[in-house]
């Protein structure tokens, strides 16, 4: 039973080739880019596809949806007609932007609102046509996920609680959802393995969600570092991105975002592997 794995130089893909070594699964990595799609599905079992158009990677809005939407529905158009029996595919929890009935669960109406979350649901949908008794289609709708070698603003925010003793997350107490990498490979594991012929939408999640306030304090702990964590008001630091313009930035720092990832768990028999903290600990080894 081979898994193919595409975007496999990536954070995740990094993380994700590590835990497959360790639970002696057998994979190949996809050689091909965007618009090519000519690996070798002989022997493939399952298609996990990683790869994808960051949010601040696309040079133009179609970007987006040519990498995100029509080359994941293309390459699993191929698998199925190839006699791939699953396709996996990681796509995201912005697909809920506008909400604010929480806690979130696939059953809640999507609205994103942009172009990245908008190609990811339209992946969605192109996938699900797919769906037979003979295909399988799973959607892991993924929180931010967080662990060594993390991008983006997790990493600005280890370096920020690594070298400041003051922080501003003191009223950061709104609470949000995450998924650390090796829970993440974890749950992927679950549906490689996974022998009931399930397909659907699935979010996925640590299960324990954590204000920024919490989130800081635990980075903070895991390096044995003290540190003053100041309150600054929320609606202050509102006022304050909307003048400088990262107002999405703050939302994701202040505002609450939790999902429910209980029928993953229920479905897939899955638990996480790891707490926060245990995760937490990870992050800073061999630096």
């Amino acid at each position: 039973m081979k898994v193919l794995i595409t975007g496999h130089t990536g954070f995740i893909g990094t993380h994700l080739k590590g835990f497959f070594d360790q639970n002696a699964i057998s994979y190949s990595l996809s050689t091909d880019r965007y618009p090519v799609c000519k690996d070798n599905l002989d022997d493939i079992c399952t298609v996990l596809h990683l790869a994808g158009m960051a949010h601040n990677k696309a040079s133009t809005k179609n970007d987006f949806y040519e990498v995100n939407a029509s080359y994941p529905f293309e390459l699993a158009q191929r698998a199925k007609n190839k006699g791939v029996k699953k396709f996996i595919y990681l796509s995201s929890v912005n697909v809920y932007a506008q909400i604010d009935n929480f806690p979130i669960s696939e059953s809640n109406h999507v609205s994103p609102d942009t172009d990245y979350s908008k190609s990811k649901l339209l992946a969605e949908q192109h996938l699900n046509t797919l769906v037979s008794e003979e295909f399988q289609v799973i959607v892991l709708r993924c929180p931010l996920v967080y662990g060594k070698g993390a991008p983006a603003n997790f990493a600005r925010l280890m370096d920020l609680t690594k070298k400041l003793p003051i922080t501003p997350f003191g009223c950061a107490t709104s609470k949000r959802s995450y998924i650390s990498a090796g829970n993440l490979c974890s749950a992927i594991l679950s549906c490689v393995n996974s022998k009931v012929p399930i397909s659907g939408l699935y979010n996925v999640t640590d299960a324990c969600d954590l204000s920024t306030q919490k989130l800081v304090q635990l980075m903070k702990q895991s390096i044995s570092k003290k540190y003053v964590d100041v309150p600054i008001p929320v609606s202050l630091i509102h006022r304050l991105a909307g003048m400088f313009g990262v107002s999405r930035l703050a939302d994701t720092l202040y505002r609450p975002f939790m999902i429910d990832s209980s029928r993953f768990q229920r479905d897939f028999k899955w638990h996480p592997m790891e707490t926060p903290e245990q995760a937490m600990y990870k992050l800073w080894s061999d630096q």
